[in-house]
C-alpha cells in the first residue's frame, strides 16, 4: 500500500510539486517519503539550501483538477489522524502506510473509501476549530508541533496556508510559518517580486510575531559554512525522569529476546511458573543488592581469601554465603517466591548464561547477573564457570566495556530513541551545546562504572577454588586501574596455594610495567617466569624485556646498573654483557622471531643509542616498514642491528665476519629425542586405527607396535659387528621419480644408492615395510592403484640385502617412518663400543663430514614436524641426519644416467646463535655477534646485532 501510494503521488505530481511551493525540495520530500517518521521540527528552522522560492505560476497547480483529485487520495490520512484524535489515543508514530493499515483493522474492520470520506468530512466539522486553535496556542507556547505522518503534515500545511478547508486561519499558526521563516537564511521571502501579494503579507506579520514571542533554539551549522545544517529539524533531547532501579535499556531489550528462547525451552518441559516469568521480564529491580564483600576485596587489591583454621572453609566464603541469605530475605518480602519458583528462576538464569556463552553475547549476562545479586541465588560452580567465560572474552554488547560517553549517549535508557517518534539520528544530539550540568555528572559516574568482569571473577573466586582464568580477569582488571603491586600480590599467593600459573596471567603485569619504564620490577618480574615450569615464554616476550632495557639505554657502556639485576642471578646488571646473557637465556627456548620483532628490537636499539656514537648511524623505521639488506662489512667498534645474507656455503656473515655453527644433538638431546619417538609411535598407531577397530583392539594394536618398535630399538644397541653410519629410507627411494605407466617399487634405486653408499665408506641399513618383501603387493605412483610382482632380480636384490643384514622390514600394522627415525638416534651401543661416529671435515678417508649416522631421505616429515615434543630436537636433528640425494629414475633395472648426489639441508643451524667475529678473535672487544632466523624472511637471511663493549 505504501509503494503504491508512492508512485500515485509521483504521477499526478509530476513537473513542479506542491511540496517545492511549500518550500520542500525533492531531497528532503524523498528522505520523509521513504522513512515516513513522526516528525517534529523545531521553530522556524529550516536549512537554507532547503528553501524554494515559490512563484506566482506555481500558485496556479493549487486551482487545478489535479489537486482536487489527489485532496482524495490523501482524506485516508486525514481520517486516519481524526479517528486517532476522536477515540482520545496516541498511537505511536507511523512508519508508513503499512501502521496506518493496521490502526484501521485494529477494531476487526476494513472500513471502505466512501466510508473513509464520509468520516473525514463529518469529524473536519467537529475537529477543525479545536485542531487549529490547539495548534494556535501550541505556537504562541512557542512548542514544536508533531504530527501522525508525513502526508497529514503536508495536508495540515495546505489547510493552513491555502484555506482548502476552512479559508479563516490564525496568522503564524501553521507549520510552513514557522519552517518558512528566513532568519538567519539569507533569504527574504517578504520583498521577494516573484512572491505573491498574499503570502508576502502573511509571512510578514507572522515574522513579526515571532520574532517578539518566541527565541530561536540554538543549532548546528554545516561544517565550514554558517549555513544550518539538516540536524537542525530534529526534536531536541528532551530529559527524561532517571529511574535508578531501571536496567540499562539496549542491554535488558537483548536480555528479554534472549529470555523468550529460555522461556519457549522450559515450555517443551514442565515450564516456568507465572510468577517467575513476571519476575525475570522484570526491566527494573526489585530490591537493590547489598553485598559488601565483593567490594571490600576488590578496593583492598583482590587478595585471595584464607581459609579458616578449624573449619577448613574460606573466611571470606561464609561471609558472602551470609549476605546471599540476607539479601534473599529482603527479594522474598518484596516478590514471595517458593523455594521451588527460585530454583526455576536459578536455572533459567544459568541457562541464559549457557546461551550467552554459545551465542558470543555478553549484554544479556549483565542483566542475568544483577538478577541473581538481586535475589541472593547462590549459583553452582559450572554456572559461575560459564559466566566468567562470557565475560572474560567479552562477547557482543559487553556495556561494561563501552567507553562512557557511548554508553551514556547511545545506550542509556535516557536517550531520546526511547521517545515516540524518535530516530537514530538523535543518537547525536548531545552534540549540541545545551548540554547541562545534570548530564555532566551522569558522564562522570559513567566512569566510575563497576567493572562486571571483576565482580563476577571475585564472587566466583570467594565461593570456590581460584582458577587460572579468574586470575587472570582479576590481573587484567588490576592492571587497568592501575595496580601492578597488588596483581603480583595476586600471583604470589595464588601460586603458594598451589595454583599454576601461566604467560597469560603474567603478561598484563610485565605488559603493564615495560610500558612505563620501570625496567628493574619488569627484570624482576621477567626472572620469576624463567623459573615458573608451567610459563613457557614466546619469542615475543623475549623482545619485548630486551627492547625495553635497550630503549632506556642501559645497554650502552658504562650505564647504570638495573636494580635487583645480580639479585636474580644475571654477572652484569647493565651494558653488553647483560644482553648476551638475555639473547642467551632467548637462544634456549626460542628457535626464530618474526620480522615485527626484529623491527621492534632495532627501533628499541635505535632509541637507546640515539646519543652514543656507537649508534649514531640508526635511525628509527616505521613499524611497517620492511627491513633492507644490509651486507657491507661493519666496523669493529661499530653497533650493528641489520639484515644480512649469510653464505650458504660458508655459513659467513658479510656484516660481521662471524661464521654461523651447525649445532648437533647434545648425547641428553639425543636420548630426549629416542624416548620422544617410542611415546609418539604408540600414538600415531592409536590414531590410525581410530575408526576402523574397535578401542580394545585398537589399544592392542598400539601395544604391538610399541613392542615391535622396542624390539628394533633393542636389536640396533645389542647387535654386533661395524656400526651402521647411514640409515635408508626404502619406499622413499623406491618410489622417487616413478610416477609414470611403467613406474612401480623399484628395487634396482635401492641398490644404486647402496652401492654408492658404500662406495663412500659407509655402512647402510635399510628400512622397508614387510609388505615389500613378498612376491606381490599393491603399489600407488600417482598413476593408480594397481599390484606389482617382483622379478628375479628384484627378488635376489631383496636376498641379498637380507643375507647382508642390511634390511630391516618393518612389521604389518606399524609405521616405518618412526624405524628409520629411531635408528638415526639409536646408540648402538654394543657396535659402537665407546667410539665417536661423528665424522670431521678434511678427514684423511675422504668421508662425508657430518653426524653419523645420516639418514638418506627425500622425505619432508611433516607428519611428524608438529608431532615431536620439542621443536628444537626436531630441527636439530633435521640439520644434523638428514642427507637428500638427487638422480635419474630408473626404468626396471636401466638408468641413462648412474650419477647420484648427495646434499645436507642445513650447513648451518636455523636457530638463534652467538658467535666471535674472526676480527677480535679470543678478544672479546668487538662484541658477540648474535643472528636471529626470522620467519617471514628468506632462508638464509639473518637478522644480527653485535653490541661493541669497547668504543
Amino acid at each position: 500500500m505504501r509503494m503504491r501510494r508512492s508512485a500515485m503521488l509521483r504521477q499526478k505530481m509530476r513537473g513542479r510539486s506542491r511540496y517545492q511551493y511549500l518550500g520542500f525540495n525533492k531531497t528532503l520530500l524523498q528522505t520523509h517519503h521513504r522513512a515516513s517518521p513522526s516528525v517534529v521540527f523545531p521553530n522556524n528552522i529550516l536549512p537554507q539550501n532547503e528553501i524554494s522560492v515559490p512563484t506566482s505560476n506555481s500558485a496556479l497547480l493549487f486551482s487545478s483538477g489535479k489537486w482536487r483529485n489527489h485532496r482524495q487520495e490523501l482524506a485516508r490520512g486525514n481520517a486516519l489522524r481524526t479517528m486517532r484524535e476522536t477515540d482520545g489515543r496516541r498511537s505511536p508514530a507511523s512508519n508508513g502506510t503499512a501502521n496506518v493499515d493496521y490502526r484501521l483493522r485494529s477494531d476487526g474492520t476494513s472500513p471502505s473509501s466512501d466510508q473513509v470520506s464520509s468520516l473525514w468530512g463529518e469529524s473536519e466539522k467537529q475537529e477543525a476549530p479545536a485542531r487549529r486553535g490547539g495548534r494556535r496556542r501550541q505556537l504562541q507556547r512557542g512548542d514544536n508541533l508533531s504530527f501522525a505522518s508525513f502526508f497529514d503534515e503536508v495536508d495540515a500545511i495546505m489547510e493552513e496556508n491555502h484555506g482548502y478547508r476552512n479559508s479563516r486561519k490564525s496568522p503564524g499558526s501553521s507549520l510552513l510559518d514557522k519552517l518558512g521563516e528566513p532568519f538567519g537564511m539569507g533569504i527574504d521571502l517578504t520583498s521577494s517580486a516573484t512572491t505573491p501579494k498574499l503570502f508576502r503579507e502573511k509571512k510578514s506579520k507572522v515574522a513579526s510575531e515571532i520574532q517578539s514571542t518566541t527565541e530561536r533554539p540554538p543549532s548546528i551549522s554545516s561544517v565550514g559554512t554558517g549555513r544550518k545544517s539538516i540536524f537542525d529539524v530534529l526534536p531536541a533531547s528532551v530529559a527524561q525522569p532517571e529511574n535508578k532501579n531501571a536496567y540499562e535499556r539496549n542491554m535488558y531489550e537483548q536480555y528479554h529476546l534472549l529470555l523468550q528462547d529460555v522461556i519457549e525451552r522450559f515450555s517443551t518441559r514442565k515450564g516456568l511458573d507465572e510468577e517467575v516469568i513476571k519476575w525475570l521480564t522484570k526491566s527494573e529491580r526489585v530490591v537493590p543488592s547489598n553485598l559488601p564483600i565483593i567490594e571490600e576485596i576488590i578496593r583492598d587489591g583482590g587478595a585471595i581469601p584464607s581459609k579458616g583454621v578449624v573449619s577448613g572453609e574460606r573466611v571470606e566464603s561464609v561471609a558472602l554465603r551470609k549476605q546471599l541469605d540476607r539479601q534473599r530475605e529482603l527479594f522474598l518480602d518484596r516478590m514471595p517466591l517458593t523455594p521451588k519458583q527460585l530454583s526455576q528462576a536459578r536455572t533459567a538464569l544459568k541457562t541464559v548464561a549457557d546461551l550467552c556463552a554459545k551465542r558470543a553475547r555478553a549484554a544479556p549476562l549483565e542483566i542475568a547477573w544483577e538478577k541473581i545479586k538481586e535475589a541472593g541465588i547462590t549459583p553452582s560452580e559450572e554456572a559461575m564457570n560459564t559466566f566468567l567465560y562470557v565475560v572474560s572474552t567479552g562477547g557482543l554488547g559487553l556495556a561494561s566495556s563501552i567507553s562512557a560517553p557511548l554508553d551514556s549517549f547511545l545506550l542509556s535508557r535516557d536517550s531520546t530513541l526511547n521517545q515516540k517518534g524518535g530516530s537514530i539520528l538523535d543518537a547525536l544530539k548531545p552534540l549540541k551545546s545545551e548540554l547541562s550540568s545534570e548530564s555532566e555528572e551522569i558522564h562522570e559516574d559513567a566512569n566510575e562504572k563497576r567493572d562486571i568482569k571483576e565482580e563476577v571473577s571475585v564472587f566466583r573466586d570467594i565461593l570456590y577454588d581460584p582458577t587460572e582464568r579468574s586470575i587472570s580477569v582479576r590481573i587484567n582488571s588490576l592492571i587497568a586501574k592501575g595496580h601492578p603491586k597488588a596483581a603480583e600480590s595476586l600471583l604470589e599467593g595464588f601460586e603458594s596455594n598451589g595454583g599454576a600459573l601461566r604467560l597469560r596471567t603474567f603478561m598484563p603485569v610485565l605488559k603493564y610495567y615495560c610500558e612505563q619504564g620501570e625496567v628493574a620490577c619488569a627484570l624482576s618480574l621477567f626472572g620469576r617466569m624463567r623459573e615458573i615450569s608451567t610459563v613457557y615464554l614466546e619469542p615475543e616476550t623475549y623482545i619485548l624485556m630486551i627492547s625495553t632495557i635497550a630503549e632506556n639505554g642501559l645497554f650502552r657502556i658504562g650505564s647504570k646498573p638495573i636494580k635487583g639485576a645480580e639479585d636474580i642471578g644475571y654477572s652484569a646488571a647493565s651494558g653488553p654483557d647483560l644482553f648476551d646473557e638475555l639473547v642467551s637465556e632467548m637462544a634456549e627456548d626460542v628457535l626464530e622471531i618474526t620480522s615485527a620483532s626484529a623491527r621492534r628490537l632495532y627501533n628499541a636499539l635505535a632509541v637507546g643509542f640515539k646519543e652514543d656514537k656507537l649508534g649514531e648511524h640508526l635511525k628509527e623505521m616505521h613499524s611497517l616498514a620492511g627491513m633492507p639488506l644490509c651486507n657491507e662489512a661493519a666496523r669493529d667498534t661499530e653497533l650493528v642491528a641489520s639484515r644480512v645474507t649469510v653464505d650458504s656455503k660458508t655459513a659467513i656473515c658479510p656484516r660481521t665476519g662471524a661464521t654461523l655453527r651447525l649445532i648437533m644433538l647434545e648425547e641428553k638431546q639425543r636420548k630426549q629425542l629416542h624416548e620422544s619417538l617410542l611415546e609418539l609411535s604408540q600414538q600415531a598407531i592409536e590414531q590410525l586405527h581410530k575408526g576402523r577397530v574397535q578401542r580394545g583392539d585398537r589399544r592392542s594394536a598400539a601395544d604391538y607396535a610399541a613392542r615391535e618398535l622396542m624390539r628394533f630399538s633393542t636389536w640396533m644397541d645389542t647387535r654386533t659387528g661395524d656400526p651402521f653410519t647411514a640409515i635408508v629410507d626404502g619406499p622413499n627411494i623406491a618410489y622417487y621419480m616413478q610416477n609414470f605407466d611403467q613406474g612401480g617399487f623399484n628395487y634396482h634405486q635401492i641398490q644404486f644408492v647402496v652401492d654408492a653408499l658404500l662406495s663412500m665408506k659407509e655402512n647402510p641399513l635399510v628400512i622397508i615395510p614387510y609388505k615389500y618383501t613378498t612376491s606381490s603387493f599393491s603399489v600407488n605412483t600417482g598413476m593408480g592403484r594397481s599390484f606389482q610382482k617382483l622379478g628375479k632380480k628384484e627378488l635376489s636384490i631383496l636376498e641379498e640385502l637380507t643375507k647382508q643384514g642390511r634390511l630391516w622390514a618393518v612389521p604389518p600394522r606399524c609405521l616405518d617412518d618412526y624405524y628409520w627415525m629411531l635408528a638415526s638416534v639409536s646408540d648402538q651401543r654394543a657396535s659402537r663400543r665407546g667410539s665417536d661416529l661423528e665424522i670431521l671435515p678434511g678427514n684423511e678417508e675422504g668421508r662425508w663430514p657430518g653426524t653419523r649416522p645420516m639418514l638418506v631421505s627425500n622425505d619432508q616429515m611433516r607428519d611428524h614436524k608438529l608431532e615431536l615434543m620439542e621443536p628444537r630436537l626436531y630441527r636439530r636433528w633435521y640439520s644434523c641426519h638428514i642427507v637428500n640425494y638427487n638422480f635419474t629414475a630408473f626404468v626396471d633395472s636401466e638408468c641413462m644416467d648412474k650419477q647420484i648426489g648427495f646434499s645436507t639441508p642445513d650447513f648451518f643451524s636455523r636457530e638463534i646463535q652467538g658467535n666471535q667475529p674472526p676480527a677480535t678473535g679470543t678478544d672479546e672487544g668487538g662484541g658477540t655477534a648474535w643472528h636471529f632466523p626470522v620467519s617471514d624472511w628468506d632462508l638464509n637471511d639473518r637478522f644480527c646485532v653485535r653490541i661493541p663493549k669497547r668504543a
